[in-house]
């Protein structure tokens, strides 16, 4: 009798326990903190890529296309080796801007994704689309996925904004040089 009174006891423990776990109540607020701090390190670096204006590529297919029909007689190596380098930073530049669409599509992607689970979180939902219930557990790996993938997202923008640098500061005097010859063979054309 001893003993099933204990059974009981603990049978009912168990329950009352299994009950309050039930209903206790799921607090999000660390998420939805985690996720705020995700959306503000997401803005900077999305800032920084569409305050940087790529050299137009329009501009130097111009000039290229300038100097390719009008200058007359053979053309020297060097001039000839000046312009091929000119066509290789017009497509590094179209590959830049491919790139940048690309990290801005992803960045709508990550604010997509964040907005989301912050809905979710608020609202306290229980399950996700797939049926699987949404425990603290649950949140912490979506929030940790997100934070992977942002981290990811803020290496490449760091990527493109150093070949970018890098292209501009090497094009500069390579530009120069196509100005000045666009400018002498203008002056050749209207003599």
């Amino acid at each position: 009798m001893r003993n099933s009174s204990f059974f009981g006891v603990l049978l009912l423990g168990l329950l009352m326990a299994g009950f309050n776990a039930c209903t206790e109540p799921r607090d999000f607020s660390s998420h939805l903190r985690a996720l705020d701090s995700l959306q503000t390190s997401l803005n900077k670096p999305e800032s920084e890529l569409n305050a940087v204006v790529l050299y137009p590529r329009d501009t130097v297919t111009a000039k290229l296309q300038f100097i390719q029909d009008n200058f007359k007689g053979p053309m020297p190596l060097p001039m000839a080796h000046t312009l091929l380098r000119a066509g290789n930073f017009r497509d590094q530049w179209q590959q830049l801007e491919q790139w940048k669409e690309n990290l801005n599509a992803r960045s709508d992607n990550l604010e997509n994704e964040m907005s989301a689970l912050r809905k979710t979180l608020s609202e306290m939902a229980t399950h996700d689309a797939n049926n699987a219930e949404i425990t603290a557990l649950y949140a912490d790996s979506l929030v940790a996925t997100i934070e992977v993938a942002q981290q990811f997202w803020h290496t490449k923008i760091n990527e493109w904004l150093i070949l970018e640098a890098r292209l501009n500061k090497d094009w500069q005097p390579l530009n120069d040089t196509l100005v000045q010859w666009a400018d002498s063979i203008q002056r050749a054309v209207h003599k």
